[in-house]
């Protein structure tokens, strides 16, 4: 015989396995954000050390271009 208890633990445990899978999945969700935002920090990092070598190269190209006009 099934008792009102019984239902009502029934319900509380359902509820509870649900309240769990919605938890993983968050869990997922955010863990996926946050490898998202790691590689896009790695990117912008990589970005800006070619930004500054290229910069650098390019001052170089300039100061050796306006020396080679000089020495002419």
């Amino acid at each position: 015989m099934i008792t009102v208890e019984t239902t009502t633990e029934n319900e509380y445990l359902d509820t509870l396995e649900a309240l769990c899978v919605e938890k993983v999945e968050r869990v997922k969700r955010i863990e996926s954000l946050e490898n998202r935002i790691a590689h896009e920090r790695y990117m912008i990092k990589t970005l800006e050390e070619k930004m500054s070598t290229m910069s650098e190269n390019y001052h170089k190209d300039i100061v050796n271009t306006v020396e080679a006009a000089l020495a002419m």
